[in-house]
């Protein structure tokens, strides 16, 4: 009986392994599986400007989020007002369909901001009204077709 114990049979060894396999071939499965299995998303390039009261934005950033889910698209405000839409790859686009709207135009976001900040970083103060820097309260929607008129125009009140 202790002969036993300390020798298993060729069966015991085997079933020992089991587990071992079984982990290995399902983290091989499930590689492969998210490997070929990225979803592809539509995306329409789009470039824009944004005003405030008439005026060209000068910095900031504009983002869309898509209402049925879905990345994030990004675009930094130049000093002409103008911004170009990223979600994954630089000028890429945005994800097609409706979308919510978000814009932010802080003082540290002003191109010469880093060069005159000394200490720690701030925000500052917003050139334009706070509930444009949230998507539920803008109250900016766009539906992005890959035939939307460019550039969008953002105008804020």
């Amino acid at each position: 009986m202790l002969f036993q114990r300390l020798i298993p049979n060729r069966g015991d060894r085997m079933n020992s392994h089991r587990p071992e396999w079984t982990a290995i071939a399902l983290g091989l499965i499930c590689t492969c599986l998210s490997l070929g299995c990225q979803p592809q998303i539509d995306l329409v390039p789009l470039q824009g400007q944004v005003s405030y009261r008439s005026e060209l934005l000068e910095y900031g950033s504009v983002m869309f989020q898509p209402v049925g889910g879905g990345p994030l698209a990004r675009g930094q405000i130049q000093a002409d007002g103008s911004f170009q839409l990223t979600t994954l790859d630089e000028g890429d686009g945005v994800q097609s369909g409706p979308c919510r709207v978000r814009i932010t135009a802080f003082d540290a976001q002003k191109p010469d901001a880093m060069a005159k900040g000394k200490g720690e970083m701030t925000l500052g103060k917003s050139a334009i009204p706070m509930k444009y820097q949230s998507f539920r309260s803008s109250g900016i929607n766009i539906e992005v077709t890959p035939d939307l008129p460019q550039p969008v125009s953002i105008d804020l009140e």
